[in-house]
């Protein structure tokens, strides 16, 4: 038990930063315009990734920055996270830039940015954005979802097909639900203060030998230990804490 809160706890202080670094990233776009317009209009469109399940789209980003065959040999220890977070700490830097020519640094940022939206998905919905949008194949609601997340959604292929149709059959309630979603004018976002533990929940299941955690487990993990739940204000914190995980588990299901 003693590993596995120690992996979650390392998982969370370096998510943590990356959410910093990604809130500063506006900056450095508007700071260094020029040179990211210039990549940019060479970058393949993210949103079109979208229609491939999310693990796949890791994958391939993995093939290509070269750090596939340390997560192989990650997977092949007792531990494998601590593993990675050796092998991170040891390579900060794991993409060399002056090996790679522009149309490749710019598959690498459009795979990039993909990932960092189905993580932010993870964190407000508990589904990848891959998952919404096979969903919306068949639910506008999973369709809204996604361009909460991420507005780009809407120049994913079967997203803009689903637009395209409203708008030749002038379906003007969908229509104006999106333009609210792309707002985000429309009150379905869920509480922005559990983002880190729906993402941690996300994680810790994901984590090898974490799957067999009980509820009280995951509660003295995320809500106790991590403090990602406040227990200090609720009378029954523990009660709270389970109705929280089975409506997650429950939107999961369906």
């Amino acid at each position: 038990m003693d590993k596995k809160f120690n992996n979650a706890r390392e998982l969370y202080a370096r998510f943590h930063q990356l959410n910093v670094e990604v809130d500063e990233l506006s900056e450095l776009v508007l700071e260094k315009k020029s040179k990211i317009i210039e990549i940019f209009d060479r970058v393949p469109s993210w949103s079109h990734w979208y229609e491939l399940p999310w693990r796949r789209v890791l994958a391939v980003f993995l093939v290509l920055a070269g750090m596939d065959k340390a997560v192989i040999q990650a997977s092949k220890t007792e531990n494998p996270q601590k593993y990675l977070f050796d092998y991170f700490d040891k390579n900060p830097d794991p993409i060399n830039e002056d090996d790679l020519s522009d149309d490749e640094k710019a598959l690498l940022m459009s795979l990039f940015m993909n990932i960092l939206h189905q993580m932010q998905s993870l964190a407000i919905f508990s589904e990848s954005l891959s998952d919404l949008v096979a969903k919306a194949k068949n639910d506008d609601e999973a369709l809204l979802d996604a361009v909460i997340v991420d507005r780009s959604v809407v120049s994913c292929p079967m997203i803009a097909k689903r637009i395209q149709y409203a708008q030749l059959i002038h379906d003007e309630p969908f229509l104006n639900k999106l333009a609210k979603a792309i707002t985000r004018t429309r009150p379905r976002r869920p509480e922005s203060e559990h983002d880190d533990l729906r993402y941690m929940l996300e994680a810790v299941d994901e984590m090898k030998g974490s799957q067999e955690l009980t509820m009280k487990e995951k509660y003295d993990l995320l809500a106790v230990d991590l403090e990602l739940f406040d227990i200090e204000s609720k009378k029954d914190a523990f009660g709270t804490f389970k109705k929280l995980l089975q409506r997650r588990n429950k939107r999961k299901e369906t």
